[in-house]
C-alpha cells in the first residue's frame, strides 16, 4: 500500500529516508495480482502445499506437483 509509506506514523518509526526508499522500490517493480475468479481457491491449495512443504509433511516436489494436479481440477483441464 502505498498510502503507507505516506502515513506520518510509519514515517516517523522507520525515517523519512527508509520510507522514500521503500515506496520508489514498489513503484519501480510492481507485481501483478491475478484477477481470476478463482484466485482464491488456487491461492488456497498454493498455501496448503507450500505450508506442507515448509513443514517437512511433503517434499517441495510433492507439494508443487499436488498443487498443479489440483489447480487443473479446479481449471477443468
Amino acid at each position: 500500500r502505498l498510502s503507507t509509506d505516506d502515513a506520518p506514523e510509519y514515517r516517523k518509526h522507520v525515517t523519512d529516508k527508509l520510507a522514500d526508499a521503500a515506496k520508489e522500490a514498489v513503484l519501480s517493480r510492481p507485481v501483478p495480482w491475478p484477477t481470476d475468479a478463482k484466485w482464491a481457491e488456487l491461492q488456497d491449495v498454493l498455501n496448503e502445499n507450500l505450508s506442507l512443504a515448509l513443514t517437512g509433511a511433503k517434499t517441495p516436489r510433492q507439494a508443487l506437483d499436488d498443487t498443479q494436479a489440483e489447480w487443473e481440477k479446479i481449471l477443468g483441464k
